[in-house]
């Protein structure tokens, strides 16, 4: 049996950290790469041996949710002798070296070497079954480091440009904010309700925000009913008996730690009942003591037959500006 993998995450590279002299702030360029492009910076002739075919399939990671599979990133795979020039610019690289200078499989973390919003990683171990076998283990950390990067990228360009009027109906009915997609213009407002569409995008993006009683329980049962039980009033199809519903197939539940608060994310498939209509949701739950209440920010797709990972990532870093107006 192979020697248990030690796992060793510095902070930063020695002279690859944010964080360095005001001048070396000044010279980060921006990045060039599209969201949720990854370049894999790794021996082209051995990623296509088995290995290399193997830490691909590991790096092809499908992302939760969706109607259809696709993975968390399109991966361009160049030679290290080819990490140059625009190459350098990309938000998210991960770099494979081998050799038997290394002493154990090690994941290096480098933010900012070259360019503002990046991230670098490095995976590198003696040999090449080091580095699938610390893939296999640790494929949820690696995954999670550039997913959230990427994620951060997005919220940067909310936060510079967003949606006025669901930023303005959002804080005149809850007190809170949110940074939905600039085009998300098209609001329809219920009880304790607001639905914002893209008017330039023929709706594929929608953002919800709304209340349920504090009292809610956050069981995977309880969620789906209380969202089944908002969205069946507001959100009707063209027809008698139409409305939108969570289908409880395949929901993910999971709490996670947002600017300092614990909340309870679900993402899954939303269906229109009696239609063909379909699409994923994510949906993060704020508990709210003080009003006694649970504030719901929402965004599902509607594309059919097309990807959606962009466009539901997009609405993931929406939710994730969601916070008290201050």
């Amino acid at each position: 049996m192979r020697k248990l993998l030690h796992i060793l995450l510095p902070l930063c590279l020695l002279t690859a950290c944010q964080g360095g002299s005001g001048e070396r702030k000044k010279t980060l360029g921006k990045t060039v790469s599209q969201p949720y492009e990854l370049l894999l910076v790794a021996d082209k002739s051995w990623m296509s041996t088995a290995q290399g075919r193997q830490l691909l399939t590991i790096l092809n990671e499908r992302i939760p949710g969706l109607n259809q599979p696709e993975a968390n990133f399109r991966i361009t795979n160049i030679n290290e002798t080819a990490f140059d020039g625009t190459f350098k610019y990309y938000a998210s690289i991960l770099t494979i070296k081998t050799g038997k200078d290394i002493d154990k499989p090690e994941l290096l973390i480098a933010r900012n070497p070259y360019a503002r919003q990046q991230l670098m990683l490095t995976l590198q171990a003696p040999d090449e079954a080091d580095i699938v076998e610390y893939a296999e283990l640790h494929s949820q950390q690696i995954m999670e480091l550039l997913v959230e990067n990427e994620l951060e990228r997005e919220e940067a360009v909310l936060n510079s440009k967003h949606s006025g009027k669901m930023l303005t109906a959002v804080k005149r009915m809850f007190g809170y904010q949110i940074h939905a997609p600039e085009d998300v213009n098209n609001l329809k407002e219920g009880r304790n309700f607001i639905w914002g569409t893209s008017d330039g995008r023929l709706n594929e993006l929608n953002v919800c925000v709304y209340s349920l009683p504090i009292t809610t329980s956050l069981t995977p049962d309880a969620l789906v009913a209380a969202r089944d039980s908002v969205m069946a009033i507001n959100i009707l199809g063209n027809r008698d008996g139409q409305h939108m519903a969570t289908d409880p197939e395949g929901i993910i539940v999971k709490e996670r730690k947002l600017n300092g608060h614990v909340i309870t994310e679900m993402r899954g498939l939303w269906a229109m009942e009696n239609d063909m209509m379909g699409g994923p949701f994510v949906s993060f739950f704020y508990p709210d003591s003080t009003s006694r209440r649970t504030l719901v920010a929402e965004g599902f797709v509607y594309k059919p037959n097309k990807n959606k990972r962009n466009l539901i990532r997009e609405l993931e870093a929406a939710l994730r500006t969601f916070s008290a107006w201050n």
